[in-house]
């Protein structure tokens, strides 16, 4: 189980710097926005939920893309509601709390999310949830990470979400949603020190694991280790990224 009130505190700290340090989840947020204009170029989605919304990355792009008469934002933490002044002036709507307990809007065309669904307790439920939400034929947008995502951190630590495979992401959609496009792909950043990569995920929020301490001592240690397994030739230490999207519609 994800321990939620973590996640939301260390989401929450990193609310001024996420959005300068998502590159992979920014760029990630662009395909799928990309495939979503090639797909449906002539389609109306006249009201569009998305679920974890944080800093508005994936909000503002659809948003201008698909121009929809209601928008509505939803994230775990309350304090990206401040951050999303220029949408809500324009008609987007901010919903604040945990998507696997509320309640969602009913009558959606569209629902999206970005980066976000590897930290649900209880994925297949919240499919069957998105899909009673969503009108006749709509669509299921989303991104998640795959199990070589930050393989360093969890091979160094042994801490790690539970990452789906795009097969299993496609099993759980099976009955109620046909996928239209899905893919995936390996992205690997490079950084200077380990130290800067625990910046660098502390920057994104995703810290939120497991709590602890370290002391320098553990520091120079988890360095030590980290540039043995995984520096380049180069002198630069590697971080793997697992981004996986899927487009779906509702068939039931």
């Amino acid at each position: 189980m994800t321990d939620k009130s973590l996640m939301k505190g260390r989401f929450a700290k990193a609310a001024g710097t996420y959005s300068d340090n998502a590159s992979v989840q920014r760029e990630t947020a662009e395909k799928m926005c990309s495939l979503l204009s090639g797909l449906f170029r002539c389609r109306r989605f006249g009201k569009i939920l998305e679920i974890g919304c944080g800093t508005g990355i994936l909000s503002r792009l659809l948003m201008s893309e698909f121009k929809p008469d209601i928008l509505y934002l939803n994230d775990i933490c309350e304090e990206y509601g401040n951050m999303l002044d220029d949408m809500t002036e324009n008609g987007a709507t901010f919903l604040p709390g945990d998507a696997e307990t509320i309640g969602l809007p009913s009558g959606m065309n569209m629902i999206a999310s970005c980066s976000v669904f590897q930290w649900f307790d209880d994925l297949p439920a919240f499919v069957v949830k998105a899909a009673d939400s969503l009108s006749s034929g709509g669509i299921f947008a989303f991104s998640a990470f795959g199990g070589m995502n930050l393989r360093e951190i969890s091979e160094l630590t042994g801490n790690r979400l539970h990452y789906h495979s795009l097969a299993e992401f496609e099993e759980m959609l099976g009955g109620r949603f046909a996928v239209l496009r899905s893919e995936e792909v390996v992205r690997t950043l490079h950084f200077s020190s380990a130290v800067s990569v625990l910046k660098h995920l502390k920057a994104t929020g995703v810290t939120g694991i497991k709590r602890e301490f370290w002391t320098r001592r553990d520091l120079e240690n988890f360095e030590a280790r980290y540039r043995e397994k995984f520096m380049t030739g180069e002198g630069l230490l590697t971080l793997t990224y697992h981004p996986i999207i899927i487009i779906a519609e509702k068939i039931i």
